[in-house]
């Protein structure tokens, strides 16, 4: 009976559950700028001061607001902080902390053992702590039950391997003494059924440390980001797994990339873009697939919702506009009201300008590889997103059209073309470079975006000669096979099939031909047949052997005889060789 009521009986919750570690402070030394800095950057009302470990004092914005009305702001933070600190110590229970919350007149409570500090609880931490222990990732299987078991079922529908790479990382994790957990799209695709080997496991200790013992466990390779503290560690080509420490970030101007400091799970989680991504399964062996959801994931991903966790999510990362849009087409989901106006006036503020070239590609090349990128591009562009996006003088509301039309040519020519992820995203990149008007604003776009040749040689194509090869090929005028072969030769696969995607009927006919028919037509004689003629070797032979081409497609010489009798009086009309080698 003991045993059955302890396992239905949650014990009470202390402030060492509900503190947020590690803690952001100041020392003494600090002026009374670089605390208000601080304090800016962080979104915090006030900091513990520290000599060391020890807890010294309080300042709060109330005090840097008043030092710098004085002309104080370069005076140190010991001349300002409160040193009559009211603390409480890792038992302290809940109603206590709401007490002194309530009555004492602050809004945070340090939590010390001794004279060290542990952490510091807020008045959310207590009210989350009352209304929803989800935030406990201890107490995460009693609170999401359901969740937890279709996480598990979840991992169970993954190939074998990658179920057995995620228990090893909870047990290698727990021999050292650190917690794992795995983090964001992975977690909310295994909830959805969704199955996904994109895995970023978040560790609470030393993620770069950790990452090279598993990657030693599993014998692979480890590539380590020693600015972010994160690690990649590749196990096959196809799976490879993200490892980082706990961390939270700033930015210091919209766009920008993140500076980032080492912090608890909480802090990670809050950090991320949507709160359908803000969810945590445990990874240790004794609590493998408890589901840590403190922002209310599950109810926004049972309901399809997109929701940001706070009003400057789009400032801080204008790009996730682009992801918003990108999630309500791959799940159907919808941004909720408060969302979209953020999203709406981020857009209206220019923020996407303000982000660099190399992440405005990566976002894009995440858009044109889901299922329907046209869907997407189309949501962007009823946000007003997607034109900030494009070339100088692209049409933005003509942009999904054409891609959803290059993605049916892909699907119409398969038989003559490779269908796979590459050759889809650079028939798609090519569309959107050539949307502009012109082909220098194709370039500019190209080199804005650091695309390499390999994705910019259709775009280029597209942009230079897709209009003239477009009217050639739908001219009601008739076209030899020598012609037709000449006009689309040069051409990339890609550029062909988009050009497919914009013909009338008769050009589309002529593509056809060309990729089923034409492309595939190779003569029987060559160089060598030329020089057993008698002909010296030079420049000459390339336009004989043109022209040779050019009877064989439009049948003039079909079959190596006539082949090989056609090239004789090409060599001899070109000067090649003299009538008389023309017989034997």
């Amino acid at each position: 009976l003991r045993a059955a009521l302890e396992s239905e009986v949650a014990s009470p919750l202390r402030a060492a559950d509900v503190m947020s570690t590690p803690v952001r402070r100041a020392t003494p030394a600090w002026t009374m700028r670089q605390a208000g800095e601080e304090m800016s950057r962080w979104g915090h009302g006030g900091l513990p001061v520290c000599e060391g470990d020890t807890l010294v004092g309080v300042i709060t914005r109330r005090n840097v607001d008043k030092a710098a009305r004085h002309g104080l702001d370069h005076a140190p933070v010991t001349g300002f902080m409160g040193r009559d600190v009211v603390t409480v110590g890792p038992d302290a229970d809940i109603a206590t902390l709401e007490a002194l919350l309530s009555t004492r007149g602050i809004d945070r409570v340090p939590v010390v053992d001794g004279e060290r500090l542990l952490g510091i609880v807020t008045r959310q931490d207590v009210l989350i702590a009352e209304h929803g222990a989800g935030y406990l990732v201890g107490r995460t299987a009693a609170a999401h039950p359901r969740a937890t078991a279709r996480f598990r079922a979840g991992v169970e529908g993954l190939p074998e391997r990658a179920g057995d790479v995620l228990r090893l990382v909870g047990e290698l994790a727990a021999t050292h003494s650190m917690k794992a957990f795995v983090v964001g799209g992975f977690v909310r695709d295994m909830l959805l059924g969704v199955e996904n080997l994109d895995i970023d496991v978040v560790v609470e200790g030393d993620g770069v440390q950790f990452a090279e013992l598993l990657g030693a466990a599993l014998e692979a390779r480890v590539r380590v980001h020693r600015r972010f503290g994160t690690a990649v560690i590749r196990i096959d080509r196809h799976f490879h797994i993200d490892v980082a420490s706990a961390r939270t970030e700033y930015y210091a101007r919209p766009g920008a990339l993140p500076t980032v400091e080492r912090s608890s799970l909480r802090q990670d989680l809050f950090r991320r873009d949507f709160t359908i991504n803000a969810m945590a399964a445990c990874l240790d062996p004794g609590c493998f697939g408890a589901v840590s959801d403190p922002f209310a994931g599950l109810g926004d991903l049972d309901s399809g919702v997109v929701r940001v966790l706070h009003a400057l999510s789009f400032v801080d990362d204008p790009t996730r506009v682009m992801r918003a849009a990108r999630f309500e087409g791959r799940y159907g989901f919808a941004m909720d009201d408060s969302t979209l106006g953020l999203a709406e006036r981020a857009v209206e503020m220019g923020m996407l300008a303000e982000v660099s070239g190399a992440r405005v590609r990566e976002e894009l090349v995440d858009i044109l590889d889901e299922p329907s990128p046209a869907t997407v591009l189309a949501r962007l562009d009823e946000l007003g997103a997607l034109a900030p996006l494009l070339p100088a003088g692209a049409v933005s509301h003509d942009v999904a059209g054409q891609v959803f039309s290059a993605e049916e040519a892909l699907r119409a020519l398969e038989v003559h073309l490779p269908a796979t992820p590459v050759t889809r995203r650079t028939t798609l990149l090519g569309v959107l470079a050539a949307s502009g008007s012109r082909l220098a604003s194709a370039e500019r776009w190209l080199r804005h975006l650091h695309i390499g040749h390999a994705y910019s040689r259709v775009a280029l194509q597209l942009a230079e000669s897709g209009p003239g090869i477009l009217r050639q090929l739908e001219s009601p005028r008739g076209m030899r096979d020598s012609r037709l072969f000449r006009l689309l030769h040069p051409l990339a696969a890609e550029t062909i099939a988009v050009l497919w995607s914009r013909c009338n009927a008769l050009g589309r006919e002529r593509v056809e031909r060309f990729l089923g028919v034409l492309s595939g037509l190779r003569l029987t004689v060559s160089g060598a047949d030329l020089i057993s003629m008698g002909a010296q070797p030079g420049d000459a032979f390339s336009a004989i052997l043109a022209r040779a081409l050019d009877d064989r497609l439009d049948g003039r010489a079909v079959g190596r005889d006539a082949e090989m009798a056609n090239l004789r009086r090409l060599a001899i009309r070109g000067g090649l060789i003299g009538p008389r080698k023309d017989t034997e």
